[in-house]
This record gives structure tokens, sequence and C-alpha cells, in this order.
């Protein structure tokens, strides 16, 4: 993921609140260009998981099979916001 779309502020930052909620940190630490794997917020495999489901069932959206088989692909908070925002974008739940 990188540079696609827009998103809007109220959109990056309720994704980067529920990323603090799912690792325990204070929202002001959840940057857009922080790394999710150990090299910034340390999230493994079964945080990438819960943090699937959060985002889904609070944007009504489903995640990419894609994605969700090969969570890799996010590396980053912007990465995770602009996935939601492409999601939300094409209308949600198919």
């Amino acid at each position: 993921m990188s540079g696609s779309m827009p998103v809007s502020e109220d959109l990056s930052r309720e994704v980067r609140r529920i990323i603090a909620q799912t690792v325990g940190v204070p929202v002001g630490q959840v940057t857009m260009e922080l790394r999710l794997d150990a090299g910034g917020l340390g999230i493994d495999s079964l945080g990438l998981i819960k943090l699937n489901v959060s985002i889904e069932e609070r944007f009504n959206i489903a995640i990419p099979d894609s994605v969700a088989d090969d969570p890799s692909q996010l590396k980053s908070v912007r990465d995770v916001v602009e996935l939601v925002g492409a999601c939300v974008a094409r209308g949600g739940v198919s």
C-alpha cells in the first residue's frame, strides 16, 4: 500500500485510535509513519487479526482476503489508514 488516495482526517484519527486501543498505547504515539511490526508497534499476527476484526466492525467493511491472508502487506499505520479509506470508498461490506 502506499500513497494511493487521500483519506479524511476523521477516518485517519479513528483508525489510529483503534490501533492504539489494540496495542495499549496512547493514541498520540500512533503516527502515520509508525511501523506495525517489532520495529514500531510490535503487532504480531494475532494482533493483526484482532486489529482487522475491530476495524471491520467499526467501519462495517470487509478487509480484502488478499490482505487478510497476507497481512505483511500492511507495514505502517498509513498503510492501514489507506486500506480502510479504500474499503470505505468502495462501499463497505460487499
